[in-house]
């Protein structure tokens, strides 16, 4: 008997799409994402054709919501240079990295984010990168989401290896805990000054996989502490 292999084409694409530019997204996310391509029932037929032919994979979250990520034969189908099946250790980090960015793009002054899978630079390797908006030319920013306490020693190394990376003029740590917030405060403060030139640390406390509030968001830039707002005049 022959086998069936399955070619995606059309919407198919388009699903795996977002889905490699977003790492893992809530079923409601990804759907809305696709505009009027297709209704809701048919939608998830092309998720069970596309978790059938071994693509896709689904794991629930929080409130028991669905949420898609591509296997590993999805990751090379789609054409990723560097890329990797999401695991469960990375889930929570990398849900609340999609919600920062989606949140930042959502403010019209931020646009053109990447999710970057890790191990696709051998030096240093942020979470994401995006580009700010403001008065003149756009400005790329590196993206790190830090959801777990680290030692000072390692955040200043962290900062030293963000500082030595030419191509993005800031990078900006998001943070939902206070006293995480406060220890890279004191970090930064104490690093040298090229290196406070480009770090900017945020706290959220609203933060999670499903949530951000820029507006209520807190930032710590150059000594200073400003309204996420402010700093970035959203």
């Amino acid at each position: 008997m022959r086998k069936c292999y399955f070619a995606p084409e059309g919407v198919y694409v388009d699903i795996l799409d977002h889905i490699a530019q977003w790492r893992i997204l809530d079923c409601k996310t990804l759907f809305e994402m696709l505009g009027n391509e297709l209704s809701y029932n048919n939608f998830l037929k092309k998720l069970r054709k596309l978790e059938t032919a071994n693509l896709i994979k689904s794991t629930f979250v929080g409130n028991q919501t669905k949420h898609i990520f591509l296997t590993n034969k999805g990751v090379k189908w789609s054409g990723l240079e560097v890329g990797h099946e999401l695991t469960d250790a990375h889930v929570m980090h990398d849900l609340t990295m999609g919600v920062v960015l989606r949140a930042m793009i959502a403010t019209g002054k931020f646009t053109d984010s990447t999710i970057f899978y890790e191990g696709y630079s051998k030096h240093y390797n942020p979470d994401a990168k995006i580009f700010w908006l403001p008065d003149k030319s756009p400005v790329e920013m590196d993206i790190e989401i830090e959801l777990t306490q680290k030692s000072k020693s390692r955040i200043s190394w962290k900062f030293r290896s963000c500082e030595e990376s030419r191509s993005s003029k800031y990078c900006i740590y998001f943070t939902n805990k206070r006293g995480l917030y406060e220890t890279y405060c004191e970090v930064l403060q104490e690093s040298p000054e090229k290196v406070q030139e480009k770090i900017v640390i945020v706290y959220d406390e609203t933060l999670s996989t499903t949530a951000c509030d820029l507006n209520k968001a807190v930032s710590f830039y150059k000594q200073k502490e400003k309204s996420f707002s402010d700093l970035f005049k959203i």
